[in-house]
């Protein structure tokens, strides 16, 4: 059970499930291929249109488990296909034969990427659509990402590299320790079920 905003746009209700503010930690692979830790923070809020604002930032971790420098940042959007069912467009990292959901995301190393997807419930599988990359960037030209509800903490996952050639370069398990701004959950709330029936008032 999933308590909602009231001002949440209707149309993202799907996508509600990711809403809070997330920590926890992970594994990861650098451009050279080498294995690190990482802590992260996640942040996913909205302000009441239809889209959920997305911002990760993380910090690598030495053995201890303390944080020795910063790690990758993210911010972008999450957005739901006004059509479901939009076919994907010819050439792209295809998660499958329709889309419902898009994720727009500019990385601090210069890359900035458009990901479709499909949902099922409180799971959320995305391919890369496009990707843009500065002249100093790093060479990744695909990737795909999985996000999940299990057990109520956040695991998420993203391989990327060359178009078919995909490695695994991040994944984590992040716990929510609370509402992202203005995603604040006031009395009067809407509660849903993620993969059952609409919402109902409490």
């Amino acid at each position: 059970m999933i308590a909602i905003d009231p001002e949440l746009d209707r149309r993202v209700l799907p996508l509600a499930w990711l809403l809070g503010r997330w920590e926890g930690a992970g594994v990861g692979r650098d451009h050279a291929g080498a294995e690190y830790r990482f802590g992260q923070e996640l942040l996913v809020g909205h302000d009441g249109r239809a889209f959920l604002s997305y911002d990760s930032a993380s910090w690598v971790l030495d053995d201890d488990g303390r944080a020795t420098g910063p790690g990758p940042r993210e911010t972008g959007f999450l957005r739901p296909v006004a059509t479901a069912g939009s076919a994907i467009r010819p050439g792209a990292a295809d998660p499958g034969d329709v889309h419902d959901t898009e994720l727009l995301l500019a990385h601090s190393d210069g890359i900035v990427e458009l990901y479709v997807g499909a949902r099922d419930g409180a799971r959320l599988e995305l391919a890369t659509d496009a990707v843009v990359r500065t002249a100093d960037a790093p060479g990744r030209a695909a990737a795909k990402r999985l996000y999940g509800l299990v057990e109520g903490d956040l695991l998420w996952a993203w391989d990327s590299g060359e178009a078919g050639e995909l490695d695994s370069t991040m994944s984590a398990r992040l716990r929510k320790v609370g509402a992202a701004p203005g995603s604040a959950v006031p009395p009067g709330l809407l509660v849903i079920h993620a993969d059952g029936p609409g919402p109902t008032s409490t």
